[in-house]
């Protein structure tokens, strides 16, 4: 009995001495105090893209960080140390992860004397570019970009640079993506690898604002990007159709390059092209109507026109060519210029003073 009685008092005197060490043991292994998951960091911006400034605030609910030395390291080298440094200048954001570890040591609590803290991450570049492109009609060799119409149809296109924590890149393929138009989400549009969103142009003139977030399978990669998109009416443009050379100015279409708002003529014939820009068709089913002083002109409802001078008579003519989209309301419009006929043993009625010349005629 006694010799049971003094094994349960040796076992209780070597459990009492141990339990105070084996406390402090578990603290100074890890470095990491019993608060330190209340440790959060709050990155501006939130996805940093390639070259963009990174800088990141320290947050805690339990730890009084006025009161604590703060240690930053990056990359491992010191990039600030001080009381209360909470906020820290990271430098740019690269497809490289940066490593950030700090360290907090806080003032004496009681027996254990100060604690240290730690909370380590990384950051890395989360590049995701938005692209789009409208179904609308330009001509060839066009330089400029095909631009959405009322009623239109348009596409965006995400495009990933995705890197894990190693720096290898995640295929497009593996990535979620989130669309939103406007703010709401589109549920059917977004998921794995869907990285492309349709969507129509605006009828009262209001741009739409499209957005994307790709996420790795992990959460470990997120990139957004939005783009505002507005909507730009049909233009239907006047240029002389040479019957040898073609359209004229056809190499480069510039909407500055048209016929100009008077033009003489200076043969007995002209071949006039009415070219569309932005409509959500093929030039080919669109409706073309061509007008003389403003009334509609026999067997001229297509894309050419040919003029010629019959009754060899001067003065100006105003002409106008109209397309439309059949099936659509804000899908048309028009181009209009003054047409210059030579008065027969004068010349054009532009160097002549009669005011015969300076009336609208129809010679046509």
């Amino acid at each position: 009995m006694y010799q049971l009685l003094q094994r349960t008092v040796l076992a209780s005197i070597l459990i009492l001495l141990l339990v105070p060490f084996a406390a402090k043991a578990s603290f100074s292994t890890n470095g990491i105090g019993d608060d330190s998951g209340s440790l959060s960091i709050l990155l501006t911006p939130a996805h940093p893209k390639s070259g963009e400034s990174v800088s990141a605030e320290l947050q805690s609910t339990l730890t009084n960080l006025d009161q604590a030395k703060i240690t930053w390291t990056v990359n491992g080298k010191i990039a600030g140390s001080g009381l209360a440094l909470k906020s820290m200048q990271l430098g740019t954001a690269a497809a490289t992860p940066t490593s950030v570890l700090i360290t907090i040591l806080t003032g004496s609590t009681g027996d254990l004397g100060p604690r240290v803290l730690e909370k380590s991450f990384s950051i890395q570049a989360e590049d995701l570019s938005l692209a789009w492109q409208a179904d609308s009609s330009v001509p060839p060799f066009f330089e400029g970009k095909a631009l959405l119409p009322p009623q239109g149809n348009g596409e965006a296109i995400a495009i990933p640079n995705a890197k894990d924590a190693s720096g290898k890149s995640i295929p497009a393929s593996q990535l979620t993506y989130s669309w939103s138009l406007n703010g709401t989400p589109d549920a059917k549009q977004s998921g794995l690898g869907k990285t492309s969103f349709s969507f129509s142009g605006q009828i009262l003139g209001v741009p739409a604002k499209v957005s994307v977030e790709a996420s790795s399978p992990d959460g470990s990669w997120v990139g957004t990007d939005s783009a505002i998109i507005g909507s730009t009416d049909p233009q239907v443009l006047i240029y002389e159709d040479n019957p040898i050379e073609g359209t004229s100015l056809a190499k480069t279409f510039n909407l500055s390059q048209s016929l100009a708002s008077t033009t003489s003529l200076l043969s007995p014939e002209i071949s006039l092209s009415a070219v569309p820009y932005y409509f959500s068709a093929d030039p080919s089913t669109l409706s073309f109507q061509w007008y003389m002083n403003g009334s509609p002109m026999d067997n001229q409802a297509s894309q050419v026109a040919t003029l010629r001078n019959n009754q060899k008579v001067g003065g100006v003519t105003d002409i106008t060519a109209e397309a439309h989209l059949p099936g659509t309301i804000f899908q048309g419009n028009l181009d209009s210029f003054s047409l210059n006929l030579p008065i027969p043993g004068i010349g054009t009625s532009a160097s002549s003073s009669s005011s015969t010349a300076k009336k609208p005629v129809n010679p046509f």
